[in-house]
């Protein structure tokens, strides 16, 4: 059974304010997506959809063909990285890692421990000293290493610097191409990331514009819709 995405006219109100409307969408496994959108657009909360931290006011959503709203089965073959605020964590990096090993079946702890090195993380260090930059390398660890069959960066390279993020997106690839799985990658960083999406979904007031893979969108000429 193939693990994809099937959104089927999903809608999300907060009370007046509709975040999300009437979104059918369809991601096929083993792909990398963007997804891309002004700020306010839905991004954050398409994504939070698909990692099961809220549910639609409307509409279904199925991962693997099953319901995956407090699926333990589909959830754990989820990752979302998003940034953190680490200001009341009391563990290390290395105890960190070793926490979210136990809650994620594909773990790699070696592959963990090499991206460690290559972020230049200090695994005795406590999560809550590190600088914003450091943190968001530990999340992208975390979720590059997890292999979790659905892998989700909401803005994950916010506070790196661009040697780090060029090393990030690098390691995307490589680990793409090492063990495919679905990749999605929120970003308004477009012109740095391009090159990593199969498809993009552009999304603006709430709603799917655009779906596409990148090459044609790029052949149309088409402009981002990006702050």
């Amino acid at each position: 059974m193939g693990f994809d995405i099937k959104l089927n006219q999903i809608s999300v109100k907060f009370g007046k304010y509709q975040a999300l409307k009437d979104i059918s969408l369809h991601l096929e496994e083993n792909k990398i997506y963007g997804l891309i959108g002004r700020n306010g657009s839905g991004k954050s909360t398409l994504l939070s959809l698909l990692a099961s931290f809220t549910q639609p006011t409307a509409g279904s959503i199925k991962i693997a063909n099953r319901d995956s709203f407090e699926n333990a089965a589909i959830m754990s073959e989820v990752s979302f990285v998003y940034e953190t605020d680490y200001s009341a964590e009391t563990e290390k990096v290395k105890g960190l890692i070793e926490t979210v090993e136990r809650y994620r079946p594909n773990f790699d702890r070696q592959y963990a421990l090499d991206l460690v090195k290559l972020f230049n993380l200090p695994l005795d260090n406590y999560v809550s000293k590190l600088s914003k930059g450091m943190q968001s390398a530990l999340n992208v660890t975390l979720g590059l290493a997890s292999r979790s069959k659905i892998t989700i960066f909401d803005e994950a390279y916010n506070g790196m610097d661009a040697p780090t993020r060029e090393k990030f997106y690098k390691e995307v690839l490589a680990d793409y191409e090492r063990f495919p799985r679905t990749i999605i990658l929120s970003t308004h960083l477009v012109s740095e990331m391009d090159y990593l999406f199969e498809e993009v979904v552009i999304l603006q007031n709430g709603e799917v514009i655009i779906k596409e893979p990148i090459d044609l969108l790029l052949e149309k000429g088409a402009s981002f819709l990006t702050e």
